[in-house]
């Protein structure tokens, strides 16, 4: 895909289906930083929150005006009935959604940060993904199918989740990964380093963060890899578009002939958590919209800054319009040909 391209497509029930977890976070209400280094055994407070990326995004996706489909194992538990009321409330389809009795709703305590947060993943519901005819249909019915890699991580959602994934594939639907890979959520590091590795070429998009490049290749920690260097050994496993996120300082973007960086934003840093999510947010509305992925990676780096100024994963986004709006009244030219000192 070429970054002035803009893409086509059919008329679905749902623009973006989003496959993998729903989880319960409880996010502390000190920062991690203020503990002095003695890390999160000293956070007492934490408060719940909707969470799981895949949801996450598909709230986002709903509050700037589009149809998104989620899907999802949850306990039949008190946890997972409050995440069904939540996704009501916001108005996202339950269609895709199942319910377990082998575990428990999966829970995350997470840390707020300003920086790149700390977690502890109590995983249940969230590994035990078995497909159903209504998850086909809702697949079915998609545009874009958008995964992480936490539902590859154990069986059985990691085989269901590949069937799904084949699945949109037939039916010629766009793919993204996000492979937010964590050593603490494999039995196997390297066998998820290898599973995540052989996705690459299999998708349209991925957007890995730094954090995951220094995770996938820990052979070149003694390197000091830049941005770039890491764009181009992800490009090097047969990524079509590799978007890089760095953080404070922007994204890198690329797809084996161009790359195209972006800077960071200038908002004050409230939580990071869910910055991801409301980037992959942003950036489909605008591709949904008909814009190029230039101006959509634009758009995707406009909602994650708005987003870092509240708490949690689901900040009080406003339509669609209102950000393009505010958009063309500010500098166009923050998108540049060279990737520069990246």
């Amino acid at each position: 895909m070429d970054f002035q391209e803009a893409l086509e497509f059919d008329k679905s029930t749902y623009d973006v289906v989003t496959l993998g977890e729903l989880v319960v976070d409880f996010i502390s209400g000190e920062y991690l930083e203020e503990t002095r280094d003695r890390g999160m055994k000293d956070l007492q407070v934490f408060s719940r929150y909707f969470g799981g990326s895949p949801g996450c995004l598909a709230v986002n996706l709903k509050a700037l005006g589009f149809h998104p489909g989620i899907i999802s194992a949850l306990g039949r538990d008190f946890l997972g009935d409050y995440l069904l009321d939540f996704l009501v409330q916001k108005g996202v389809s339950l269609e895709g959604i199942s319910r377990t009795q082998e575990a428990n709703t999966s829970v995350v305590f997470v840390s707020k940060s300003r920086n790149n947060p700390s977690f502890l993943a109590l995983r249940g519901s969230d590994k035990h993904l078995r497909v159903t005819k209504a998850q086909e249909e809702v697949v079915d019915g998609g545009k874009i199918l958008h995964f992480t890699s936490w539902s590859l991580s154990h069986e059985p959602s990691r085989s269901s989740t590949l069937a799904l994934i084949k699945r949109a594939k037939d039916r010629g639907m766009r793919i993204s990964m996000d492979p937010n890979f964590r050593e603490v959520l494999w039995d196997n590091k390297e066998e998820g380093r290898r599973i995540i590795k052989e996705m690459f070429s299999k998708v349209d998009f991925v957007k890995p963060s730094l954090e995951d490049a220094r995770n996938l290749f820990p052979e070149d920690a003694h390197k000091s890899l830049s941005p770039r260097e890491y764009l181009h050994k992800f490009l090097s496993l047969g990524a079509k578009m590799v978007i890089l996120t760095l953080g404070a300082e922007g994204l890198i973007a690329g797809n084996g002939k161009e790359e195209r960086k972006l800077p960071g934003g200038k908002n004050p840093v409230v939580d990071t958590t869910g910055a991801g999510d409301a980037f992959w947010a942003g950036l489909y509305a605008a591709l949904l919209k008909g814009y190029s992925l230039e101006r959509a990676l634009k758009h995707g780096s406009q909602v994650a800054d708005y987003k870092l100024g509240y708490v949690g994963g689901i900040p009080p986004l406003p339509r669609f319009q209102k950000f393009m709006e505010k958009e063309e009244k500010e500098d166009a030219n923050r998108l540049y040909e060279s990737p520069g000192e990246f």
